[in-house]
């Protein structure tokens, strides 16, 4: 069976190939070329990194264009996928803060624990206590806790939010819920606390999905088939659009348990995605070759694209003895195309300004 999106001298094979700037196809190897350079740089395998444009500096965050390669996404398998007997609501809801709040740390900011293994918000226990709270008006003491934590956190200038990713939609979102929930009234002038978005996440263990209303968000997830329906379970809920969607199903993708991989026919391209897209298929409609389409084409077609002379480099991560990440080349460094469709979720993540970078 022809498991290609877009086969070969299809009419939408033909329009990609009659539209496509190759100009900008190489200057964006080039800026993932040196994105990758810069994860070899900062894990120790290589010696030097010079950055060819401000955008590239060290200080610039980006998503490694390999899924398992990103330092965020081993944190995740390390910590959170892999851990025994962590509730699977509880591995879907912790893997999904990580983007949601998007700073380093964030687990042992809101649990107040400093071991990454056992810094997990038990999201189950916090369901249950928002249910008891509508029988008998008492927040419960675990809430009340994670609040505390919080408030102190704030107090004393940790750092929970990611710099790369607007977070209004996700904090309003909570602090609507808790407000909702607690108050009575989704507009409440109450702000809440850092806690908001954790509390929302819970609510989907019990809460009707915006999606499907037989299931909740986390069953949804969990009984997922692929990556597109895990993506509609998160979109279905209020201020969740395309970029966190698709991002939390990816991230989620690496959890054994569950049905789809990041390596899906389905990709929801970011802001910034789609201005690079946009660029490299000048007068091309969406109509006539969706932009998410067109990310997957070109990893179809990679080799092809990097003019049969660029040799594809993997960067792989492989646990040691010891359970550590470990990196390897199976290639040597040259100007390529990387194998993961995901090369396209590192312009969304970074500056807007700088979708690719020139030589």
């Amino acid at each position: 069976m022809n498991n290609i999106l877009i086969p070969n001298g299809s009419i939408k094979d033909q329009a990609l190939r009659n539209s496509i700037d190759w100009a900008v196809l190489k200057d964006y190897e080039h800026f993932v070329k040196m994105v990758n350079r810069r994860t070899l740089f900062q894990k120790g395998i290589v010696e030097s990194y010079n950055p060819t444009d401000p955008a590239l500096g060290l200080e610039v965050e980006y998503f490694h264009p390999s899924i398992t390669a990103d330092d965020r996404m081993v944190y995740i398998m390390e910590n959170i996928v892999t851990v025994p007997g962590l509730k699977w609501q509880n591995v879907i809801g912790n893997t999904i803060i990580s983007h949601f709040y998007g700073a380093r740390g964030v687990h042992n900011v809101l649990t107040g624990i400093d071991d990454d293994k056992k810094a997990h918000i038990d999201f189950v226990l916090l369901g249950k206590e928002q249910q008891q709270f509508k029988e008998t008006g008492d927040v419960g003491e675990y809430t009340k806790k994670l609040r505390k934590i919080a408030v102190a956190a704030k107090e004393n200038k940790q750092k929970i939010w990611g710099t790369t990713e607007l977070h209004t939609s996700i904090q309003t979102a909570g602090r609507r819920f808790v407000n909702e929930w607690y108050l009575g009234n989704a507009r409440h002038d109450d702000k809440g606390t850092w806690s908001n978005v954790s509390e929302w996440i819970a609510s989907w263990t019990h809460r009707p999905s915006g999606h499907n209303p037989k299931k909740t968000v986390m069953t949804g997830m969990r009984v997922a088939k692929n990556l597109y329906e895990g993506f509609l379970y998160l979109t279905g809920e209020n201020m969740i659009g395309d970029y966190y969607g698709y991002h939390c199903s990816t991230s989620n993708s690496v959890n054994p348990k569950l049905n789809f991989s990041h390596d899906s026919k389905f990709v929801a391209p970011g802001p910034g995605a789609c201005e690079t897209l946009e660029l490299m298929f000048p007068g091309l409609s969406k109509k006539e070759v969706p932009l998410g389409e067109r990310v997957v084409w070109i990893r179809e077609n990679q080799k092809e694209n990097a003019d049969k002379k660029q040799a594809i480099n993997h960067t792989v991560y492989r646990p040691t003895v010891k359970g550590k990440p470990k990196y390897f080349l199976e290639e040597a460094i040259r100007n390529r195309f990387v194998q993961s469709q995901s090369i396209f979720e590192t312009a969304a993540a970074g500056d807007q300004k700088h979708q690719y970078c020139k030589r």
